[in-house]
């Protein structure tokens, strides 16, 4: 084959690979902000009452302390393409906040906050040094209010303190919006925070109508709410829980989930890529592949390699564990691995080996596989396992010697009975995401990476700060996540 058609379709496949891992992160990137948000102060007005009821456009809102406003405002770089509005509040004198950020181009800016200090200087008519971030400035304009600006001069928001309360938004309109409520007046967001209130950190996420028609099928808002806390982390291994949380869906179901048959985990021996980057499994419920993209996709795929009726019914009814990590050789370039593992898949696992070796790679010789009988793997002119030991099957682009036994390489968490789960060890999936750009830089393709350079690093720099998360879906409605602390290395 000439290079050109080698280097286009390698193109093809890193692209596609790159928007997926880039689209990936994002999700995750939104989930896993939760866990660093808040876990102090309970027993107090909870702060979410003051955030102005949103329409249109995707939202999220935090309640928090002090000690994660840093945090928080962290993750404006790296939404900024979307969300720009930010804040001009130090951590210094905040107790404890709340935060909506409509994810928009021009997305308001919506904060409630209680102070430490500086409550008797804010009643005189005046700021207290230490409440906005250097160089940051405020003028008052006569009623109790202050418009505030950055340090270029450029107009900021309005800020006004009524009764123990900051308010600010990043338009007048908005801050006379959340002093009516504040008076008992107009339509708030949320009421409260009612999943787990005494935990100390709380989440919602609104899709503003956008996801529901792709994602739902009942229609309306999905409103993802989420609360956190914080464990003690004490322990041995790589798997410690350092906290946990409780997370719901209101006002849709999501039909992706209700085609989801539960599995028990804990009965099933599979495989994943080492060390893992990302890992989902679950196992798709009868006459519902269709609806799943991703095994649609399998099903079709298994039919070109012409597997019997029963055999595709075998393995499309598997559960299904599908991991990024590990290392895979392509050629003179080493990039993460990708393996498909398919629990319980019995003689259809075999014949999918087979299938693999004889079509696919048109009856190339397969190096034998220790603890599998059929198929094997391949290095040249990539890394490649195609192989069953007559109750799973692997199947995926990754060098054998970096695949695992999940029970060594996953947390014990996920293994129970649920309708499927997502483990993303973060810092590995930011190393997984840089290696395949810096892939794409040397082959020329840096057209198709979906961030800028400054997105791309931001979101490298915010994944590489993150500990390990593992979300469960218990239903379609709810479920759980753990967070852990970093892995030894």
């Amino acid at each position: 084959m000439e290079f050109k058609a080698i280097k286009g379709a390698l193109k093809s496949r890193l692209s596609a690979g790159l928007h997926l891992l880039a689209g990936l992160a994002m999700v995750i990137l939104l989930g896993a902000v939760a866990y660093w948000i808040v876990f102090g102060a309970v027993g107090r007005t909870q702060l979410v009452r003051f955030m102005p009821k949103v329409q249109g456009v995707p939202w999220f809102c935090l309640e928090g302390g002090r000690e994660d406003l840093g945090v928080v405002m962290s993750f404006s770089s790296v939404l900024s393409p979307l969300a720009p509005k930010g804040l001009p509040f130090s951590p210094d004198l905040v107790d404890r906040f709340a935060l909506l950020q409509r994810v928009a181009p021009d997305g308001e800016v919506s904060f409630a906050a209680r102070l430490t200090g500086g409550d008797e200087v804010l009643k005189g008519g005046r700021v207290p040094e230490g409440l906005l971030l250097k160089d940051y400035g405020a003028a008052t304009t006569g009623d109790g209010v202050f418009a505030v600006s950055s340090p270029s001069g450029e107009e900021m928001g309005f800020m006004a303190y009524r009764e123990g309360t900051l308010f600010f938004s990043s338009t007048r309109e908005g801050l006379e919006g959340m002093l009516r409520l504040s008076s008992g007046e107009g339509e708030h967001l949320l009421g409260g925070w009612d999943l787990e209130p005494s935990w100390g950190g709380h989440l919602a996420v609104g899709d503003g109508g956008r996801l529901v028609e792709t994602y739902s099928s009942d229609g309306g808002e999905m409103t993802l709410e989420a609360a956190f806390r914080r464990l003690k982390g004490d322990g041995e291994g790589d798997f410690v829980p350092a906290g946990e949380a409780r997370w719901r869906l209101r006002g849709t179901k999501m039909a992706l989930l209700e085609s989801l048959d539960r599995a028990d985990w804990s009965a099933l021996n599979f495989r994943v890529a080492s060390p893992v980057a990302l890992a989902m499994g679950f196992k798709v419920r009868d006459g519902k592949a269709q609806e799943v993209p991703f095994m649609d996709s399998i099903g079709r795929w298994l039919d070109s390699l012409g597997l019997s009726p029963e055999g595709k019914g075998s393995i499309v009814s598997s559960p299904v564990v599908l991991s990024l990590g590990g290392r895979t050789e392509l050629l003179w370039l080493e990039m993460p691995g990708l393996l498909l593992s398919f629990p319980s898949s019995g003689k259809a696992g075999e014949e999918l080996a087979k299938g693999v070796w004889e079509k696919l790679l048109l009856g190339a010789a397969a190096q034998p596989m220790s603890g599998y009988q059929s198929g094997g793997y391949t290095k040249l002119p990539f890394s490649m396992v195609a192989a069953s030991n007559g109750e799973e099957a692997e199947l995926g682009l990754i060098s054998p010697n970096t695949i695992r036994e999940s029970r060594n390489a996953l947390p014990e968490g996920l293994m129970g009975p649920n309708r499927g789960w997502v483990y993303a060890n973060l810092p590995e999936l930011a190393q997984a995401v840089g290696d395949v750009m810096g892939i794409m830089g040397m082959l020329g393709l840096d057209d198709d990476n979906p961030f800028s350079d400054k997105a791309s690093g931001d979101v490298r720099s915010v994944l590489s700060s993150m500990s390990p998360v593992l979300l469960v879906f218990q239903d379609a409605e709810s479920g759980r996540m753990e967070w852990y602390n970093p892995p030894k290395r």
